[in-house]
């Protein structure tokens, strides 16, 4: 059992137990690492919160079935998905994000359906992260991107943009897809403040298939920050005017 998942056991009335879902310490009993074996996204998550990165009002984007949230759950968490059986909100990151919603939250988490190759025959797998429809490579990007303009627009100023993605291999050439989407949000004027890497057992190279590049075992969690200047990223597309120190 997780150490921040406590079941507990009411013995003043009829014998009933509870789970309870402890916030994350700050002062954590190991290292959290850049790299590492998490069991699931939601370990990596508590991880992430430990670091201070996931503090006070925090927004998911793409919700889903809530699996970020099963070892730490913020105390105040606003949940957003496309599909209206998913989260209490339906916002599309592709249309203007809501003026409550405008430099509202300490930290908004994007983990969009990030996958650019492969047939969406997965059944489940691709519903659970929104890829039952076919789209390209392309339209993939593009909806990642609006997504971390919507996000760092939700973020008060000093707050975090957190944004799941893997590099990946599309018609032969390998696609760096966590950089090109930090080098986006540092174009509206995010800086990139760490990254966390999830480690997984590789998939089997496909049979008949010469295998040219590295296979990409492991996603990431990258974690940029928004500048302190408040409204400073209030309108997408705006120049970033962030220094970069060499």
């Amino acid at each position: 059992m997780s150490e921040n998942v406590r079941t507990e056991i009411d013995l003043t009335g009829p014998l009933q137990t509870r789970t309870q879902i402890k916030p994350a310490s700050h002062k954590s009993a190991h290292p959290v690492l850049a790299a590492h074996n998490w069991k699931q996204n939601s370990d990596m998550i508590a991880d992430a919160a430990k670091l201070g990165y996931l503090d006070g009002a925090v927004l998911d984007l793409s919700y889903g079935h809530g699996k970020f949230w099963k070892q730490w759950r913020p105390d105040k968490l606003t949940t957003n998905d496309l599909d209206p059986t998913k989260g209490h909100h339906h916002f599309d990151v592709n249309d203007p994000a809501p003026d409550h919603w405008v430099e509202a939250f300490n930290a908004v988490v994007w983990d969009g359906p990030y996958r650019l190759s492969g047939t969406r025959d997965r059944g489940d797998f691709d519903e659970q992260y929104g890829l039952g429809k076919p789209v390209n490579a392309n339209e993939t990007m593009a909806l990642l991107k609006a997504g971390v303009d919507f996000a760092a627009l939700c973020t008060r100023p000093g707050g975090h943009v957190l944004i799941k993605s893997q590099p990946q291999v599309v018609s032969g050439r390998k696609v760096w897809q966590p950089r090109l989407l930090v080098e986006h949000g540092e174009k509206g004027g995010l800086t990139l403040v760490d990254e966390l890497f999830l480690v997984r057992p590789p998939r089997p190279q496909p049979a008949g298939r010469r295998q040219v590049h590295s296979r990409s075992n492991y996603s990431v969690l990258s974690i940029m920050c928004k500048p302190k200047t408040k409204g400073a990223n209030r309108n997408r597309g705006e120049t970033s005017t962030r220094q970069t120190l060499l």
